[in-house]
Parts: structure tokens; sequence; C-alpha cells
């Protein structure tokens, strides 16, 4: 098992306070993962992970025929049904996942298409969706305090919400001059929120803020009318893709230095999209490359690099297509196709080498700041 190690890391990272990821100069060495095949439900035909939660969790979908169902993979790796409210079975996902296993996403009712929160002890709540809505509301992310955001059908168009047990569904509104249409797509433990919205000059990423302000993130130089942000961690930096005068590229986003083109992996088309950010900064998404899409992991010090290069034997003859989530500790899932040349979940473990280099880089740190006391 790689969970109590990792979890001791990440004790001795908090203790120290040392900010490091798992390719830092302190491990002298790009990381290697051992890719987990995730599987599918029992007579399946294939599978996708959507988020990772700190303890390896993970939050996504099984597809059987035309009925996709909700899933959640525990620490065991083993897949199980979350459930749905009845109706069309032919778009259901879980989305996210936080750190006591609560998983939110869409899936299928009577009435339509609805949000949900699901949990071990009361198991799937259907979150509805805003007032004057015309049955439609779905998940994206939850935090560890419970707030879930997502988008929902209402009175004034499909808006970006915020769901939490005391309040209920709230429309988070949008950018000036919009046409009555933003998305929520993920939200950080300090209630800091980033979407999209459509504005008078086109859809534009956005953060919204916990006093209910809400900001234009602006676009790459050169774009003409798009840019999209799909995470946020809790230092405030946002990912996503913008149109750019080089194509549609990967950006990442802080307060301090606005919008920075993440690039494409070599050989692209000039088309890449960061999907997720740790806490560390490593960001994860997909970019076409000369051998087609492929996921990549990015990080300030070596750029972004294609994550089959990155993984050990475990991984020959897979082609890692979509990277969707990452943890702090630096697990990934996402979707891919396996060597039987079936589409699956997987999910990306740092190898014990990896993580030993790492707590011994942390323990070097923590001596000198001893020596220095």
């Amino acid at each position: 098992m790689r969970v109590p190690q990792t979890l001791l890391l990440a004790a001795t990272l908090a203790v120290t306070g040392a900010v490091l990821t798992l390719d830092s100069p302190a491990m002298g060495a790009s990381p290697t993962y051992t890719v987990v095949d995730l599987g599918k439900l029992p007579g399946g035909v294939e599978s996708g992970a959507y988020a990772v939660n700190a303890r390896g969790e993970v939050a996504g979908w099984s597809r059987s025929g035309t009925d996709f169902s909700p899933v959640y993979w525990d620490i065991n790796r083993t897949c199980r049904v979350l459930g749905n409210f009845g109706g069309d079975r032919s778009f259901q996902e879980a989305r996210g996942i936080n750190a006591s296993s609560q998983v939110v996403g869409i899936c299928s009712a009577t009435t339509g298409w609805r949000a949900f929160f699901w949990d071990a002890k009361n198991g799937m709540q259907n979150l509805g969706d805003l007032p004057g809505g015309s049955n439609y509301s779905e998940a994206y992310d939850i935090n560890d305090l419970g707030q879930v955001v997502g988008v929902s059908s209402a009175a004034t168009g499909y808006r970006g919400f915020l769901w939490d047990a005391q309040n209920g569904m709230q429309d988070l509104g949008e950018l000036p001059g919009g046409e009555n249409i933003s998305y929520a797509h993920a939200i950080n433990n300090h209630g800091y929120v980033a979407g999209q919205s459509k504005a008078s000059t086109g859809w534009r990423a956005c953060l919204w803020y916990p006093n209910g302000n809400i900001q234009n993130l602006g676009e790459l130089p050169g774009g003409v009318d798009q840019s999209l942000a799909y995470d946020i961690n809790d230092a405030g930096q946002v990912v996503g893709f913008s149109d750019a005068s080089t194509g549609r590229r990967a950006f990442l986003w802080d307060a301090d230095n606005g919008m920075r083109d993440l690039g494409d992996l070599p050989g692209g088309k000039d088309l890449s999209m960061a999907r997720a950010i740790n806490n560390k900064g490593q960001v994860v998404g997909d970019s076409h490359a000369a051998i087609g899409q492929r996921a990549f992991l990015w990080d300030a010090e070596h750029g972004m690099r294609n994550i089959d290069d990155l993984v050990d034997a475990t991984g020959t003859g897979w082609q890692l297509l979509y990277g969707y989530g990452i943890n702090d500790l630096g697990y990934i899932v996402g979707y891919g196709r396996n060597p039987d040349g079936n589409y699956h979940a997987f999910l990306l473990v740092p190898e014990p080498a990896t993580l030993a280099l790492l707590a011994a880089g942390v323990g070097a740190i923590w001596m000198k700041r001893r020596r220095k006391a």
C-alpha cells in the first residue's frame, strides 16, 4: 500500500512548512508514476475519471451500452455506482470529490437532469435547480467545506450556482453585459469560484469572490472571443484555456501576473487545455502532439511534458489521452486507451522511490532550518 507512505509525506510537508513539487530540484529527477487501470463496472464498455481527493479516491463514470453511471472508486480501487433519480441514463457522471469522500455530479431524474450530492451515509441527494429553471442542473466541483458549484437553468437563462446545506442553491450571476449564461466549474477551500460567463465581448473565464464580486480574467494575446476556467487552487491560481494568436492554449492565471500561456506539446497543432491544478502549482490537462492527443503535466520548472514519458513499465502500451485531476500528493486521474485497446479511467501513483526522494529533500530543508535557528 502506498497510501500510508504518501500520508506520512503529507504530514512531513505540513510540519516543515516546505513547499516542494514531486519534481522539485530536491529530487534531482523527473517523477515516475505507476499506472493503475481503474477498470469499469461489470459488463461495462468504458470508463473515465474526473477528480481525485487527498485519500486517492476517484470520481468518474462507467458506460454500459448507451447507459452512463456516476461511479466512485474507493482507496481499494473498488468501483461502485452512486445511483440516480430515475429517467434517461444516457448522460450521468460524477465530477468532483472532496476530502470527506463526498461526491457531486449529474444524473437523470424523472423531471430532467439534476445536480447531485452523494455521501456514504445518506446516499444521493437531488440539489434541484434555480428558481424558474426548466429541470436542468449539473454539479462540477465540491470543496472540503461541502460547498458545491455548477450550472442550473433559471428564469434568466443558465447560471452558475453555489450550493451548501444551509442556504441551498444560489445564483452567482454573470459578467456585465452578459447574455444570461454562466458556468461555475470549480471552488477552492476559501470560497473562490472559477468558471466562465458570456459577456458583451464573448465567452470569458471569470472568478467569483466570496463577497459576490465577479472578475473577468480576460484572454491570451491575440485571442478573439473565448476563454474558460476549469479549476482553481487554494492560492487563487486559475487554469483553463483561451483563444490566442497561436491557437487555443492552456493558461495559468494569478492575481499578480495575469494570464500565462502554458504552450502545447511538441509537434502539436496549437491546441491545449488545462483541466486541473493542485496546491503546489502542478497542472494537468491535454494537448495535441505530433503523436496525437495526449495528457500533460506542467510545472514552473519543467514546463509542459507528455505524461506518457513519466510512467514506468506499467504504462507500456497505454495512451494517456486526457488528464482531468491532480491532488497535492501528485496522484493524477484521467481517461486513456489501455494496452488491450479499451478506453478506461486511469490513476497515476507516484512510485515509492519518487516519494522517498521528496521526503529526503524535505528532511534536508528541515535540517538546514534547524541550523539557522
